[in-house]
């Protein structure tokens, strides 16, 4: 959780926290087979289910935004509010030169970590468009706070079409701030969060 060190404890304040490691990664052993997104928010709406929780916040980065996407389009009714950050909804999103990168990477395969192969692959070929597109964000009638870094490794006008496909959603672009918006802004990040997931 090094991702979110600087909200867990701020947000345990007022809210339950839930905050699972997905497959492969954190202290959690990797199974055969490529990573999915679909498999990572399946895994979520199970863990949910399983605690007998619904109607939550979900606050995901990156990979986690994608996750969080997914999961409200696919079980709206686990999911009260989104934040998500640097988050993408299809490779395109990624700079043409980074796509470029990371398939010369993947045709070398040369990993140390296998996990790292296969999220660098994920990453390049999906989310897919049955995971996530322009029509499917328009059916996540939840309130979404879409945030980013003007520096994000995400193209910021790629999260400009992801915030106006969503029909409830609000854009806050960091000034000064990369990919790693919890991590650079947790003094402006965590204030907005809080406030948007206290709204009446």
């Amino acid at each position: 959780m090094q991702s979110f060190s600087n909200q867990i404890g701020p947000f345990s304040k007022a809210h339950a926290i839930v905050a699972p490691e997905q497959i492969g990664q954190g202290h959690t052993p990797d199974v055969d087979g490529p990573l999915t997104y679909s498999a990572m928010a399946e895994d979520t709406a199970a863990l949910l289910r399983q605690l007998k929780l619904t109607n939550v916040d979900v606050v995901g980065w990156s990979d986690g935004g994608i996750v969080a996407l997914i999961l409200a389009v696919r079980h709206p009714e686990l999911v009260r509010r989104l934040v998500v950050s640097g988050a993408n909804f299809a490779p395109e999103g990624i700079p043409a030169a980074e796509l470029e990168r990371m398939r010369k990477v993947d045709k070398e395969n040369d990993w140390q970590r296998p996990i790292d192969g296969k999220l660098n692959h994920m990453q390049l070929v999906s989310p897919f468009r049955d995971e996530l597109s322009r029509e499917l964000l328009g059916r996540i009638h939840k309130r979404v706070l879409v945030l980013s870094g003007d520096r994000d490794e995400i193209r910021l006008e790629h999260t400009v079409a992801l915030f106006r496909a969503l029909p409830e959603a609000r854009l806050c672009v960091l000034p000064a701030t990369g990919h790693a918006t919890f991590i650079e802004r947790p003094d402006v990040v965590n204030l907005m969060i809080l406030r948007f997931l206290e709204e009446p």
